[in-house]
């Protein structure tokens, strides 16, 4: 009988009876009247151990159940189609500046790209806007052609 208890004090899915609270609560009210009147007898003390720690591992339970972490799936604090997506847009953040700065770090080569890099900060406006112009469409068609086969493939 005293293993069956165990397992019934281990497994957070036992519901105590109404009757075994009831015999539980008489118990402790017994071992608590008894502390007062300085008679408590060994198996009164063993009783009011266990349910010392019966409290101890219901609040234990309780306190798992609330936690954010808990393996209920409507406790969970997001979904996991949110945490999907809030996954892929860091990848896509990340991503998208590897891929800036690689098509930077390959298109310095070409010197018919980026006529841009022999003006000065002297120069018209008007200039520096246009080549600006240029450097971000030569940007944008090589950003596309790359994604064109990331959709593709």
């Amino acid at each position: 009988m005293a293993n069956l208890n165990k397992l019934r004090q281990v497994n957070p899915h036992w519901k105590p009876s109404k009757s075994f609270i009831e015999d539980q609560e008489a118990a402790k009210q017994k071992v608590e009247a008894d502390k007062y009147d300085g008679n408590i007898d060994p198996v009164q003390k063993v009783l009011a151990q266990q349910i010392e720690e019966l409290e101890h591992k219901d609040a234990k339970i309780q306190e798992n159940k609330s936690s954010p972490c808990a393996n209920n799936d409507s406790e969970r604090p997001k979904e996991f189609s949110e945490i999907y997506k809030e996954i892929a847009n860091k990848v896509i953040d990340d991503i998208e500046d590897q891929l800036f700065e690689l098509i930077n770090e390959y298109s310095e080569d070409y010197d018919e790209l980026y006529w841009n890099r022999y003006l000065t900060d002297d120069a018209p406006v008007e200039l520096l806007d246009a080549a600006f112009e240029n450097y971000h469409e030569h940007y944008d068609n090589i950003f596309k052609i790359i994604m064109k086969h990331f959709i593709t493939n």
